[in-house]
Protein backbone atom coordinates (compact mmCIF):
# COMPACT_ATOMS: atom_id res chain seq x y z
CA UNK A 1 0.00 0.00 0.00
CA UNK A 2 2.61 2.60 1.17
CA UNK A 3 4.30 1.65 -1.81
CA UNK A 4 1.59 2.56 -4.39
CA UNK A 5 1.24 6.12 -2.65
CA UNK A 6 4.37 6.62 -3.03
CA UNK A 7 4.03 5.79 -7.34
CA UNK A 8 0.84 8.07 -7.06
CA UNK A 9 2.63 10.77 -5.43
CA UNK A 10 6.11 10.75 -7.34
CA UNK A 11 3.55 10.89 -10.66
CA UNK A 12 1.85 13.94 -9.38
CA UNK A 13 4.94 15.63 -8.67
CA UNK A 14 6.25 14.73 -12.51
CA UNK A 15 3.23 15.88 -13.47
CA UNK A 16 3.68 19.14 -11.29
CA UNK A 17 7.13 19.67 -12.39
CA UNK A 18 6.30 19.59 -16.40
CA UNK A 19 4.37 22.76 -15.68
CA UNK A 20 5.92 24.53 -12.63
CA UNK A 21 3.70 27.54 -12.88
CA UNK A 22 0.25 25.64 -12.64
CA UNK A 23 -1.67 23.44 -10.38
CA UNK A 24 -1.43 20.04 -11.82
CA UNK A 25 -3.65 16.87 -11.43
CA UNK A 26 -2.53 13.88 -13.00
CA UNK A 27 -6.43 11.84 -14.45
CA UNK A 28 -6.79 8.79 -15.34
CA UNK A 29 -9.39 6.08 -16.86
CA UNK A 30 -11.47 6.28 -13.24
CA UNK A 31 -11.25 10.03 -13.47
CA UNK A 32 -14.38 10.07 -14.42
CA UNK A 33 -18.00 8.83 -13.49
CA UNK A 34 -19.80 10.47 -16.43
CA UNK A 35 -20.20 10.55 -20.07
CA UNK A 36 -17.81 11.00 -21.69
CA UNK A 37 -15.94 8.87 -20.37
CA UNK A 38 -11.49 8.58 -20.88
CA UNK A 39 -10.57 5.73 -21.85
CA UNK A 40 -6.97 6.70 -23.32
CA UNK A 41 -5.07 5.99 -19.76
CA UNK A 42 -3.20 9.20 -17.50
CA UNK A 43 -2.76 12.39 -18.37
CA UNK A 44 -1.15 15.36 -16.80
CA UNK A 45 -4.27 18.17 -16.58
CA UNK A 46 -3.14 21.39 -15.61
CA UNK A 47 -5.55 24.28 -14.44
CA UNK A 48 -4.53 28.01 -14.85
CA UNK A 49 -8.18 29.50 -14.91
CA UNK A 50 -7.48 30.91 -11.25
CA UNK A 51 -4.56 33.04 -12.45
CA UNK A 52 -6.89 34.52 -15.70
CA UNK A 53 -3.75 33.37 -17.64
CA UNK A 54 -5.81 32.37 -21.17
CA UNK A 55 -8.19 34.00 -23.61
CA UNK A 56 -10.52 31.63 -25.73
CA UNK A 57 -12.40 32.42 -28.77
CA UNK A 58 -15.74 30.54 -29.48
CA UNK A 59 -17.56 31.19 -32.79
CA UNK A 60 -20.62 29.17 -33.15
CA UNK A 61 -22.59 30.27 -36.58
CA UNK A 62 -23.91 28.86 -40.18
CA UNK A 63 -20.87 27.08 -41.22
CA UNK A 64 -18.33 27.26 -37.32
CA UNK A 65 -18.73 25.56 -34.31
CA UNK A 66 -15.30 25.49 -32.70
CA UNK A 67 -13.40 26.97 -29.45
CA UNK A 68 -9.80 28.35 -29.78
CA UNK A 69 -7.86 28.98 -26.63
CA UNK A 70 -4.18 29.95 -26.02
CA UNK A 71 -2.32 29.68 -22.32
CA UNK A 72 0.21 32.07 -20.92
CA UNK A 73 2.63 29.09 -21.57
CA UNK A 74 2.26 28.79 -24.96
CA UNK A 75 -0.19 25.96 -25.57
CA UNK A 76 -2.72 26.61 -27.96
CA UNK A 77 -6.18 24.37 -27.84
CA UNK A 78 -9.01 24.20 -30.98
CA UNK A 79 -11.98 21.97 -30.80
CA UNK A 80 -14.38 21.53 -33.93
CA UNK A 81 -17.42 21.28 -31.64
CA UNK A 82 -19.59 19.59 -34.48
CA UNK A 83 -17.33 16.88 -34.37
CA UNK A 84 -16.03 16.47 -31.16
CA UNK A 85 -18.66 18.15 -28.43
CA UNK A 86 -17.03 17.12 -25.45
CA UNK A 87 -14.02 18.74 -26.14
CA UNK A 88 -11.78 15.23 -26.00
CA UNK A 89 -9.21 16.07 -28.41
CA UNK A 90 -7.41 19.15 -28.99
CA UNK A 91 -6.79 19.61 -32.84
CA UNK A 92 -4.95 22.85 -33.05
CA UNK A 93 -1.79 20.74 -34.97
CA UNK A 94 -3.91 20.37 -37.66
CA UNK A 95 -4.64 24.42 -38.32
CA UNK A 96 -2.08 25.84 -41.14
CA UNK A 97 -0.09 28.99 -39.68
CA UNK A 98 -2.13 31.20 -41.32
CA UNK A 99 -5.12 30.04 -39.69
CA UNK A 100 -3.54 29.77 -36.42
CA UNK A 101 -2.23 33.45 -36.84
CA UNK A 102 -5.79 34.40 -37.80
CA UNK A 103 -7.10 33.54 -35.11
CA UNK A 104 -4.24 34.49 -32.87
CA UNK A 105 -4.65 38.07 -33.53
CA UNK A 106 -8.64 38.55 -33.19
Amino acid sequence: MRRKLRKSKDSLAECSQMFSKLNCYQHDNDHWKTPPLWHDGKFCFCMNAPNNTYWCLRTINDTHNFLYCEFITGLVTYYDLNIDPYQLRNVAFTLSNSRLAELHHV
